[in-house]
């Protein structure tokens, strides 16, 4: 999903080695998608209230009933579940999707750290997950837990399953090689700061760099 205020959308990067990564603003752009994304979101209540606007919400919710993989990342997360409460006025009050038995409520505090996050065991739409670790990072204001049966996807609250319906606090997962491995049956090649440092390398082999710098009159 390409919600007004998505952000960090630069962690499909490296999944678009190995998939169709389709920015989806309208709901015929899912049709016959494998797994739909709820990214993260500098605004979420008014995210999700655009994505009831524009239909996308009914779409997703009808997806997560016929079992199609539905994920989301920390705001997409928050926006997956029941409901989102501020009583700090950081970000609104909102009904959620209601497709995963959370809630989540912001305080003005942003919490910002890397983290190093394993899977538990998931439910079967999710199974080939299961006890894979990946290196991300959280930044949010809102702090999501659980009001039901959900299992919980990744410790410490950081995640929660419910059927095919996966929500996570990190960012990054998408950017692992064994992740992306797991999902989509590929893993990326090389990424791109290993393709910068082979140019670069390549340059300094090939390329009379004295040469230049007498040109430049660079000592």
């Amino acid at each position: 999903m390409r919600y007004p205020t998505a952000s960090n959308l630069d962690e499909f990067r490296v999944a678009e080695q190995v998939a169709e990564v389709v920015f989806a603003t309208t709901p015929a752009e899912l049709d016959g998608a494998e797994i739909v994304v709820l990214p993260g979101s500098k605004h979420v209540t008014a995210d999700l209230a655009w994505l009831r606007k524009t239909g996308l919400a009914d779409v997703v919710a009808g997806r997560a009933l016929a079992g199609g993989q539905v994920l989301g990342i920390c705001g997409g997360l928050q926006m997956l579940g029941e409901r989102l409460h501020d009583p700090e006025g950081v970000d609104g009050e909102a009904t959620g999707l209601g497709l995963l038995p959370v809630t989540t409520e912001y305080s003005r505090e942003k919490l910002t750290r890397p983290v190093t996050v394993r899977f538990a065991e998931l439910p079967a739409a999710w199974a080939a997950l299961s006890g894979l670790t990946f290196a991300g990072y959280e930044i949010r204001h809102g702090e999501t837990t659980s009001t039901g049966p959900a299992s919980e996807a990744l410790e410490e609250g950081r995640g929660y399953a419910d059927g095919p319906v996966l929500g996570i606090t990190a960012h990054g997962l998408l950017e692992d090689a064994a992740v992306l491995r797991a999902l989509l049956g590929a893993a990326p090649g090389r990424s791109l700061d290993q393709v910068f440092d082979g140019l670069a390398d390549a340059v300094e082999e090939h390329l009379d760099t004295a040469l230049l710098k007498s040109l430049a009159g660079v000592a």
